[in-house]
């Protein structure tokens, strides 16, 4: 059962790039910051925060996450409330699999905009990932309630549950799933209805 449930959760990271699990380091604003303005760049203090996001994304694009980390670390040490910054930081620390420190900048990203269901779906999946399963449950919950339709949390949330030993609830969740989901997703409900036949259930047809 444990191995069923990890592959359950695979295809909502299935875009993900496993690489090794390297820790960003700090650089040197002052030095990079100087450097850039002897380029012949020009630029006043308070362009260079966005220099630096631009930077990351490119750099996340090729799937530099580590170098794309480093960018993303500068933006956010001339600009600490850049909140596309600590998304992006995230998103790159979830490719590396950095879940700790993911998880801190999607909560820093939930500061100032509460209503970020990426956010909160990103966060509870690092949570799974940190066994913390109430709190991926709890943040699952919220997208769920502002989307009914989003078919990753409402999986998330039900794993978590069968982890606690909550399998009725997990039921629930699964049967909930099959009723808002749209049939579109269909990995997704396919996946429910493969857990609910090991929980003992027959989906409804």
């Amino acid at each position: 059962m444990k191995k069923f449930l990890l592959c359950s959760l695979l295809f909502l990271l299935m875009q993900i790039l496993i690489i090794p699990n390297v820790l960003a380091k700090q650089a040197n604003y002052e030095a990079d910051k100087d450097a850039l303005l002897n380029s012949g760049l020009h630029m006043g203090e308070n362009q260079l925060d966005l220099y630096w996001f631009e930077k990351g994304e490119k750099l996340f694009e090729i799937a530099e996450f580590e170098k794309a980390i480093d960018a993303y670390t500068k933006a956010l040490a001339i600009n600490e409330n850049y909140t596309d910054a600590y998304f992006k930081r995230a998103e790159a620390n979830l490719e590396l699999k950095n879940y700790e420190l993911a998880k801190e900048d999607y909560s820093h990203t939930l500061e100032t905009r509460s209503t970020y269901l990426e956010a909160y779906f990103k966060r509870a999946v690092c949570s799974y990932y940190l066994k913390e399963y109430q709190n991926a449950i709890d943040d699952s919950s919220v997208v769920i309630t502002l989307n009914p339709e989003h078919g990753g949390s409402y999986l998330i949330k039900a794993v978590c549950q069968q982890r606690l030993n909550q399998p009725d609830d997990a039921i629930i969740t699964y049967q909930t799933l099959l009723k808002q989901v749209p049939k579109n997703q269909k990995q997704i409900i396919q996946t429910a209805k493969d857990m609910l036949k090991r929980l003992g259930i027959e989906p409804e047809k």
